[in-house]
């Protein structure tokens, strides 16, 4: 291999590694905000929860008042 042939193969390393590196930081951004929107459904879950339990009144509906 000559001096020519070295400097392509090098350079298609380091293509290499630099997509690869480029790659792993793509996926780990990915994951961070998959993770922070997981973080919030679950929030928005728990708060709708907790709304539901305080507007639950069960004597509501249980008379009738009717007049004649």
């Amino acid at each position: 291999m000559d001096i020519a042939e070295m400097g392509t193969a090098l350079a298609g390393v380091d293509q290499y590694i630099m997509t690869k590196a480029a790659s792993n930081v793509t996926a780990a951004i990915e994951t961070k905000m998959m993770a922070n929107s997981i973080d919030a459904i679950k929030e928005q879950g728990s708060n709708m929860i907790q709304m539901m339990e305080q507007s639950v009144n069960p004597g509501i509906g249980a008379n009738i008042d009717v007049r004649i």
